[in-house]
């Protein structure tokens, strides 16, 4: 079996308005699959994370990898990924060639697990978990109010559990509020502080019984302040959602950053690093 055509896959799918209504809205829906055919018919699908740099996604996986992957086995995973990793190293480590990388990875995932008439997870090992505990998590609201509102929704749903995006003490006690102590709450910043607004910030926020603070440090890659951080703190630190490859990873760990870590199967190269 050979693969016959690489090719990506731009997405732009309609998101109905929501309510309340987020600034973030307008790239949820944009996003980028792979697809990956081959000689014998059979077709295989991966994503690629790709918000708001749709068309940048797709030019490294229809410009860079495919020439790597097009005549190629789709079988040997480990080979190709190796010959994907070296041809993209000088663009990079993590970011938009990991992020390629990804969907080319998982769609050569796919295949494999239909050449066999099975799917990924069997591959893998087996099934694990049947069950999973799903979170609702939120976009980024401007005001209380509408982080209540948010927060009703998500407990209407019957969501046991629910991630903000805010970065406002007042936001965190509103959700506290509605949600009720049996909830959990989890926040995740996006890399906005320095480590000492992070100390600051969390030692305020610790009332509120949060399940983990994300990604409290700018940059994300300073594993050393994200210590200081856990350190300080009673909350738990959650980290690594911008990280790429397995030795992210292991430096993020080595430098005791976080109490969890979350690699992002879409942009930190797939199933193999994950």
């Amino acid at each position: 079996m050979k693969v016959v055509e690489v090719r990506a896959v731009p997405l732009t799918v309609p998101v109905a308005p929501m309510t309340p209504p987020s600034s973030w809205e307008a790239g949820i829906g944009r996003q980028a699959l792979v697809r990956i055919t081959t000689d014998e018919g059979l077709v295989g699908w991966g994503e690629c994370f790709a918000y708001g740099v749709t068309l940048a996604v797709c030019g490294v996986v229809d410009d860079a990898l495919a020439p790597l992957v097009v005549g190629q086995d789709p079988t040997r995973i480990e080979l190709l990924l190796d010959r994907l990793h070296r041809a993209l190293m000088i663009w990079g480590r993590r970011g938009l060639a990991m992020m390629a990388v990804s969907g080319v990875e998982l769609a050569l995932w796919d295949l494999l697990g239909k050449a066999h008439g099975a799917p990924v997870y069997q591959l893998l090992g087996g099934l694990c978990q049947p069950r999973l505990r799903g979170y609702a998590s939120l976009l980024r609201y401007e005001t209380p109010a509408e982080v209540r509102q948010a927060v009703a929704a998500a407990l209407a749903q019957g969501f046991t559990a629910v991630k903000l995006h805010q970065t406002d003490v007042a936001s965190v006690a509103a959700a506290r509020e509605v949600a009720g102590p049996d909830v959990d709450l989890m926040l995740d910043t996006n890399c906005p502080w320095t480590v000492q607004e992070a100390i600051d910030m969390g030692r305020r926020l610790e009332r509120y019984a949060l399940r983990w603070l994300e990604e409290p440090v700018w940059p994300p890659e300073d594993y050393a302040g994200l210590a200081r951080v856990r350190q300080a703190l009673r909350v738990p630190i959650a980290c690594g959602e911008n990280d790429a490859t397995v030795f992210g990873f292991r430096e993020l760990i080595a430098a005791g950053a976080a109490d969890i870590v979350q690699p992002s199967m879409t942009k930190v190269g797939g199933i193999t690093e994950m």
